[in-house]
């Protein structure tokens, strides 16, 4: 997909005929770190509960960025359970590697922004991010998200322990 291409990708919530989809671009999501450890499958059904999951959970979703086809982002956003955090989310998102610095991630999470913005009472999102990453940090910034703190050496993707970056906006 070329540069102008970008324009038609679809942002949309996931749906449970998604799975398949969600599945294979998570696949190739996780590609890219192969030293990566697992813990939960990238299967069909997997992503099927997950999807099931965030529609029963009424303060969560899934966002999926679409087109020719298949899915080439993704944004899942988990708000807490209990009454004294059910005002605040985290959320984790990505890009295909070929779609990446071409909009589709800040389309993503000025989606889930706007909608939970919406929910009453609801006041915060949060996220975790690689503190070497400054193509994203600057993304996130740029979004009104401010860095609340580090985690040293929090993170192994198999080339050593990397630090993270707590950001968070709140309204």
């Amino acid at each position: 997909m070329t540069p102008q291409g970008a324009q038609g990708v679809a942002i949309r919530r996931a749906v449970v005929s998604d799975a398949a989809m969600v599945a294979a671009y998570r696949a190739r999501l996780l590609s890219e770190r192969p030293k990566a450890v697992r813990v939960q499958p990238l299967t069909e059904a997997h992503e099927r509960k997950e999807i099931e999951e965030a529609q029963a959970n009424g303060r969560a979703f899934i966002l999926i960025a679409t087109a020719d086809g298949k899915v080439v982002g993704h944004l899942g956003l988990w708000a807490g359970t209990e009454p004294h955090n059910r005002h605040a989310a985290r959320f984790g998102v990505s890009v295909d590697r070929d779609l990446r610095r071409l909009g589709i991630g800040r389309r993503l999470i000025e989606t889930a922004i706007r909608e939970t913005k919406a929910w009453p009472g609801f006041c915060r999102i949060d996220l975790e991010c690689d503190a070497d990453n400054g193509v994203v940090i600057r993304l996130y910034e740029s979004l009104g998200f401010v860095v609340e703190g580090r985690m040293r050496k929090s993170r192994d993707f198999g080339s050593g322990p990397q630090d993270s970056l707590l950001m968070a906006l709140v309204w």
